[in-house]
């Protein structure tokens, strides 16, 4: 256990590092970096952060991103919800689900961000799931 809490430590500190340079860059690298991060923070428990870097991402990828990327950004912001197991997270899970599923439909689709909305939206509310 201390050795994984050790390796994620790490991964934070060189994701933050990462951060600092893609600041240089452009907003793609930055947005990514911020959702990154995110998931590292979530990983070490810190959902407080998790959930502030996740915006940081979102509010990005809506100003310079594609569907694509916004949608990740959303489907991140899902996985935080569920993995932070408060009683209200499977419902906003399935929210971001569905306004994310909404953007890849109405671009076309990305078979692989498609797929990802609906796995978190079948963890997020398994019953409706049974039923498509």
């Amino acid at each position: 256990m201390h050795r994984a809490q050790n390796r994620t430590q790490r991964a934070h500190d060189v994701q933050t590092g990462a951060l600092a340079l893609a600041r240089a860059e452009r907003p793609g690298p930055e947005a990514t970096a911020y959702r990154n991060l995110a998931m590292i923070l979530r990983d070490l428990g810190d959902y407080t952060a998790a959930f502030a870097h996740a915006e940081r991402a979102l509010a990005i990828r809506r100003h310079t991103g594609g569907p694509v990327q916004i949608a990740d950004a959303l489907l991140a912001f899902a996985e935080l919800h569920l993995d932070q197991g408060l009683p209200k997270g499977p419902n906003e899970a399935g929210k971001l689900c569905g306004r994310a599923h909404a953007i890849l439909a109405d671009a076309g689709g990305a078979p692989a961000e498609l797929t990802r909305a609906h796995t978190l939206a079948a963890r997020a509310r398994p019953d409706e799931a049974r039923r498509c």
